[in-house]
């Protein structure tokens, strides 16, 4: 749901949502099977979130979103809309 402290990221991600909620779950399957790259993209986003679960065990909250926020900084997530 949008809000007045959206960041242009999330706009973006609100956007997607919307152009996709009607899109049919064969759909989605097709695009599964077809792309070359699907199997690629699945091993990363799951080691990606195996990652991520390492980093919070291994840090305390604090010091977790603050690695974070450095990082999405520097990847341009918090630009202003």
């Amino acid at each position: 749901r949008s809000t007045n402290m959206n960041t242009l990221g999330f706009n973006e991600l609100l956007g997607v949502i919307e152009q996709t909620c009607n899109d049919s779950w064969e759909l989605f399957k097709d695009l599964q099977k077809y792309n070359p790259y699907t199997d690629e993209m699945i091993e990363t986003l799951k080691k990606t979130i195996v990652d991520e679960i390492n980093l919070l065990k291994e840090k305390n909250i604090t010091d977790y979103l603050s690695s974070r926020i450095e990082r999405y900084d520097k990847l341009g997530v918090f630009r202003e809309v």
